[in-house]
């Protein structure tokens, strides 16, 4: 930090469930709709989703297909994709500043009073409001505070109530 230029910022690092975790595919097809993808694709892309099967090899011993349930197949290249154009719309949910990286989200805003904080708070509701709606958890206990340059004492609490 430069010596002119001491802003006091808390930062809140959040971390869904994971870029590979089930996706609720009803709410997945509701956002390609939103994004304007075309209906054939979006079909396509349902069957993509639904109806696999899954077993394992190990020691050249192949184990009984199962059933795969839910969510993006790992190491596909439509996957990442997939979760991009599901939370997409975070940044609209948040009046303060935010960055997204795969299953990462960042939000964070400078801090020179205790009411400063209390937009902080509102934005972190938001987001856990936007995670019950869709399904698409965030981990508690992944969740992070950082202070950069500041004495202001506040807490933060995620305190989400997932169905």
């Amino acid at each position: 930090m430069s010596t002119y230029n001491r802003k006091r910022h808390r930062w809140l690092l959040l971390f869904s469930s994971s870029s590979s975790r089930p996706l609720d595919l009803h709410g997945l097809l509701q956002k390609l709709r939103s994004h304007g993808i075309d209906q054939k694709l979006i079909n396509w892309i349902q069957d993509y989703l639904t109806n696999r099967e899954m077993a394992v090899r190990v020691n050249g011993l192949l184990s009984r297909w199962a059933a795969v349930l839910s969510g993006v197949p790992q190491g596909s290249v439509l996957g990442p994709l997939l979760f991009l154009l599901f939370v997409n719309e975070l940044p609209t949910w948040i009046i303060n500043s935010i960055k997204m990286f795969a299953d990462d989200t960042k939000i964070w805003c400078r801090i020179s009073t205790r009411e400063d904080s209390f937009g902080l708070q509102e934005d972190l509701n938001k987001l856990i409001s936007w995670s019950q709606t869709w399904l698409l958890r965030f981990h508690p206990e992944k969740c992070k505070l950082m202070h950069i340059g500041h004495q202001i004492n506040t807490e933060y609490t995620i305190k989400p109530r997932y169905r």
